[in-house]
């Protein structure tokens, strides 16, 4: 087995390194030290433990099997300490959306010592000192194929203000980003069977349609075109809210019903 970086986080990489003139990609995939210790360096196939803590959040139990969901980042003190503070600003937010899609991240702020930030269970704790000299980025795994994902992280790391990022993915305002969206007038036909795909390379316009009625009837799930674990769960939850049938996928019935 051996781990692989999916093209969205290759992306993120690039384009993450570009922003500092210092910066300089450290790594995606494993090395040997990362294999024998595990973590999101390396995939869910290559983890030394299936008890491995990067393996265990619920986040962290979808996405391709086979992917990194992380990115080391060197960088000189000066851009350590501007890219570490942009990340702990949404560490700080729980507002922010844009958080969701990050499990952890490793940084330093004063040149000496590094700190982590675990943003999924809202901790700090000391890092280890080669974090010092280049941000650790942790991704929740179920992500590390949603373009939408990306876009969220790297406008963290752009420094862009949440008003601006909501206002680019048009969700308006911080305090109105969470109000489900109106009803659209109309049922939409039925485009075929939609069930879960873990090996989904690009985002689905119909999968993204079920994603956002999920949302109006009261579910919560990420609206990027993607049908993982997620969807998966959201879409049981509502097919028992309606006395479906619980399969976990979108046929003619649960299509029906999701419009009714």
């Amino acid at each position: 087995m051996a781990t692989v970086a999916t093209p969205q986080v290759r992306g993120l990489a690039a384009a993450w390194d570009k922003l500092f003139k210092s910066a300089k990609l450290s790594g995606i995939v494993p090395d040997r030290s990362h294999l024998a210790r595990g973590g999101y360096h390396c995939s869910r196939e290559d983890q030394p433990s299936t008890k491995n803590y990067s393996v265990v959040r619920p986040d962290d139990k979808g996405g391709p099997s086979n992917a990194a969901a992380a990115i080391d980042m060197t960088m000189n003190a000066a851009d350590m300490k501007s890219c570490t503070l942009r990340l702990a600003a949404a560490y700080d937010n729980t507002k922010d959306p844009r958080r969701k899609y990050i499990n952890a991240f490793n940084g330093c702020t004063n040149g000496k010592t590094a700190t982590r930030y675990d943003v999924y269970a809202r901790k700090k704790s000391s890092a280890s000192k080669d974090h010092v000299w280049h941000v650790h980025l942790s991704i929740r795994r179920k992500y590390v194929q949603s373009p939408t994902a990306m876009k969220a992280i790297l406008s963290l790391l752009k420094g862009e203000s949440l008003s601006s990022y909501l206002k680019s993915v048009g969700g308006g305002t911080a305090g109105s980003a969470t109000k489900p969206a109106t009803q659209p007038s109309g049922k939409p036909s039925f485009p075929g069977e939609m069930k879960r795909n873990d090996k989904q390379a690009s985002p689905n316009a119909n999968v993204k349609k079920v994603q956002e009625q999920l949302n109006r009837k009261g579910q919560k799930v990420t609206a990027d075109g993607f049908f993982g674990a997620g969807t998966e769960k959201a879409v049981k939850a509502f097919q028992k809210s309606k006395g479906l049938e619980q399969d976990g996928r979108i046929g003619p019935k649960t299509w029906a019903t999701l419009w009714t």
